[in-house]
């Protein structure tokens, strides 16, 4: 019995169809399940990690106002 290509293409790409489907309705039926560890470890990285609130940053002068090494020198 000889296999033609096009046989060898259409039962791979039927193959390949069934696999992603059933994958597709395991995971459907079986959402909950696989959802609850996700949310779970979702609150208690809330719980014990609080959120950061953003605030404005410090001013600071980059200069200071008054400077006793910066002195004026004149000379006569």
């Amino acid at each position: 019995m000889d296999i033609s290509v096009l046989d060898f293409v259409l039962i791979n790409v039927i193959s390949y169809v069934a696999g992603l489907a059933t994958g597709l309705i395991i995971c459907c039926k079986h959402k909950d399940k696989l959802l609850v560890k996700s949310r779970s470890l979702d609150n208690i990285s809330n719980h014990y990690n609080p959120p950061i609130v953003a605030s404005a940053p410090p001013t600071i002068n980059a200069v200071p106002a008054t400077n006793p090494h910066l002195t004026k020198i004149t000379l006569e």
